[in-house]
């Protein structure tokens, strides 16, 4: 009986051995670092600052997110815009 159990360990790791590849080694690696180097970079990212942001698309669904109306209208537009809307629409 003992045999047995000796020839399935065998074959078991002879099975592991040829599936060892490299994104195995690859995984093996990543998992047997350090604790602080393993998921640092993928999980804290610093907060994009809004002025560097390239492309409009990005920066306005960046505004919508943060809860302000990009490009800033002034005061005095704003007023202007309003009187345009409220005459201009016949509702």
């Amino acid at each position: 009986m003992d045999t047995y159990n000796s020839l399935l360990d065998q074959t078991e790791t002879q099975q592991q051995n040829t599936q060892r590849n490299r994104a195995w080694r690859r995984r093996t690696n990543y998992l047997h670092r350090g604790r602080d180097c393993r998921h640092t970079a993928t999980l804290w990212k610093p907060e994009k600052n809004f002025k560097l942001m390239a492309g409009r698309p990005f920066k306005l669904k960046r505004a919508m997110h943060l809860g302000f109306e990009y490009p800033r209208i002034s005061p005095q537009q704003r007023r202007l815009n309003a009187q345009q809307d409220f005459w201009n629409n016949p509702d």
